[in-house]
């Protein structure tokens, strides 16, 4: 009895952070997001200077100006 319910809490838990995970981290939803956003602001992405840290392995960065 303890095993299925250890087992199946097992699964929900494993569910649930895949589909948080994916949701969050998702870079093309996130690049989109912040895009509508400068447009809304009146600000533009510097391209030559967007990239990444490669210290965490997820961290982005890029510039904009007005």
């Amino acid at each position: 009895m303890i095993a299925w319910l250890n087992f199946s809490i097992l699964m929900a838990s494993s569910v649930l952070f895949s589909f948080y995970f994916l949701r969050i981290v998702m870079p093309a939803a996130l690049e989109k997001k912040l895009g509508l956003f400068l447009e809304e602001s009146g600000w533009t992405n510097v391209l030559a200077q967007v990239g990444t840290t490669r210290k965490h392995g997820v961290e982005f960065y890029a510039v904009a100006t007005k």
